[in-house]
């Protein structure tokens, strides 16, 4: 099947196998969250248009250079194809409780990536935004924009670990080469970068965050789900786990694998 990606990549791909399997199972690859990565490189037959990156027909996708945006409609892509309809259960916020859910892939809002995405993947060059600090004010910040990708994927998963809620946070900063406030020096690096982003007011959060969206395009991976037993609603992502590669189907008969 032909694969092809918010950024215009395009590239052969063929679903999961069985042997696939020991990717869920590698530890390092586990604790270095690199699992997506090597789930694709296991299905990747080679490129059939390379889009903005400097590949050649044939040849296999280098996904740690690749937006993340490709890698997880590449993904989602590939899992429909296997089955469309992803069965997991998610944790009440609020209670605890489970949550059961069945999400149709096929049903996620999906947006095409910018042009100047495509010229910022092309060029490796950050894409500049003035924004305001404060609602009606004037735009007298200077972000240097960049996309995730693939090998940012370690780096997402460590601080996940380190700190699960402070996540989305970690992501949005990740997005940001450097910050220039007007008459200020540079802002770089990701500790420096954080450390401005959380003085910041909520509408330069939403400024941000839009202005992300607007150039990113890729699916939305976002879900919304209601607690029976609190009445509570919320918002998660769906996980790309062992259940996303392998859906699990409930068996009769026993077996000593699962006693």
């Amino acid at each position: 099947m032909i694969i092809k990606c918010p950024s215009g990549l395009s590239f052969e791909a063929r679903t999961w196998k069985i042997g696939d399997r020991k990717h869920l199972h590698d530890q390092q690859v586990l604790r270095q969250g690199l699992l997506m990565r090597k789930m694709l490189e296991a299905v990747d037959q080679g490129v059939t248009e390379p889009g903005p990156y400097a590949l050649e027909a044939g040849q296999k996708v280098n996904w740690a250079n690749a937006a993340l945006v490709d890698v997880l409609d590449a993904l989602l892509d590939i899992r429909v194809e296997t089955k469309p309809l992803l069965d997991y259960n998610e944790n009440c916020e609020s209670c605890r409780a489970i949550i059961p859910l069945t999400i149709d892939l096929r049903e996620l809002s999906r947006t095409p990536m910018s042009e100047e995405a495509k010229a910022h993947l092309a060029s490796n060059e950050p894409i500049s935004k003035m924004l305001a600090a404060e609602e009606g004010g004037e735009e007298a910040v200077e972000v240097k924009m960049r996309l995730l990708r693939g090998k940012d994927m370690s780096k997402i998963s460590q601080h996940y670990k380190q700190d699960p809620t402070g996540i989305a946070e970690v992501q949005m900063c990740l997005h940001i080469a450097s910050i220039t406030p007007l008459g200020c020096a540079e802002i770089e690096g990701l500790a420096k970068v954080r450390e401005f982003y959380q003085d910041q007011s909520w509408y330069f959060h939403t400024a941000l965050d839009d202005v992300v969206a607007s150039f990113s395009g890729g699916v939305n991976t976002t879900v919304k789900s209601y607690c029976n037993q609190c009445h509570a609603e919320q918002e998660s992502v769906i996980p790309f786990g062992a259940e996303f590669f392998y859906p699990r189907k409930k068996h009769s008969i026993s077996s000593m694998a699962t006693l």
